[in-house]
């Protein structure tokens, strides 16, 4: 396996999104709730600061 592979395995076992003061909380409403909320503050912070223009 080359470096980049196993840097890229690395990084992706051990990256985590997950808040230990949240974790119970979201962990009621689903196994994918970490990346769920990471992913709507993706979004809306793309809406916030990113604007469409027509070239």
């Amino acid at each position: 396996m080359s470096y980049k592979h196993f840097f890229f395995f690395f990084k992706l076992r051990y990256l985590h999104f997950d808040n230990i003061g949240t974790c119970i909380v979201r962990k009621e409403s689903g196994k994918l709730a970490p990346t769920r909320e990471f992913f709507e503050d993706f979004v809306n912070n793309c809406q916030k600061y990113y604007t469409v223009t027509i070239l």
